[in-house]
């Protein structure tokens, strides 16, 4: 890969919003400095808005809400069994 190509894909994970915190604000200052990186970036801006708007706005169910929060109720009503041979004094903790 090139430094062009690392960079388009910084700027596409800046627009897709998969960049932790740390790395959001870094990019964010480098724009003050680096028009090719601004310019990347409000190029991936106009690719991702020409496919947002050739989809179809789906209205979800408006009982979807309270499905989803009944599932994580559910979840964290379960009751987790502890690990094989785990005792009370060990620091192991059970995850679902």
């Amino acid at each position: 890969m090139t430094d062009r190509d690392d960079l388009d894909m910084l700027a596409a994970e800046f627009v897709l919003g998969t960049l932790d915190a740390h790395e959001r604000a870094s990019v964010t200052q480098r724009l003050q400095h680096e028009p090719e990186l601004n310019a990347l970036i409000e190029e991936w801006e106009v690719r991702l808005a020409l496919l947002a708007e050739a989809i179809e706005p789906v209205t979800p169910h408006p009982d979807l809400f309270a499905r989803i929060e009944r599932q994580i109720d559910a979840v964290q009503a379960t009751p987790v069994a502890e690990p094989a041979g785990a005792t009370a004094s060990d620091n192991v903790i059970a995850l679902r």
